[in-house]
């Protein structure tokens, strides 16, 4: 039998995971959104396909390199100390990150290397957060 403790542990267990799932979807849909912008709005034209390689190709670069770079610091950083005040900076940070890249894409013609340098960003603050 459970005792109250133990439903305690269980519903906080519940309300973390619900919440980072959560996040975690929430980043997703928004990477996914962004490269729909950057197909559908920013990049439109068939003229402009090297243009979209090239913006694609750098954003999934910053992501990926920058997660590759930082997770060896992640894995140390983590292991030393508190994990669930890592995820909450990490998911703050996330959406801060969120709210400057919808500051970017309000923008008439937001500047590549600002959206390369974000997309970078939340790469670093994903491998914190994994």
């Amino acid at each position: 039998m459970i005792g109250e403790a133990g439903t305690a542990g269980w519903r906080t267990f519940l309300w973390l995971w619900g919440s980072q799932a959560l996040s975690v979807i929430g980043s997703a849909v928004s990477g996914f959104a962004f490269n729909i912008y950057l197909t559908q709005t920013r990049f439109p034209l068939a003229e402009q396909k090297p243009q979209l390689a090239a913006a694609l190709s750098l954003t999934a670069l910053a992501w990926t390199l920058t997660a590759i770079l930082a997770a060896p610091l992640a894995g140390t950083w983590t292991d030393r100390h508190d994990r669930r005040k890592i995820m909450l900076a990490c998911d703050l940070l996330a959406a801060a990150l969120t709210f400057a890249t919808l500051g970017l894409l309000l923008l008439p013609a937001a500047p590549l290397w600002a959206l390369v340098a974000v997309t970078g960003l939340m790469g670093l603050v994903s491998t914190f957060h994994t």
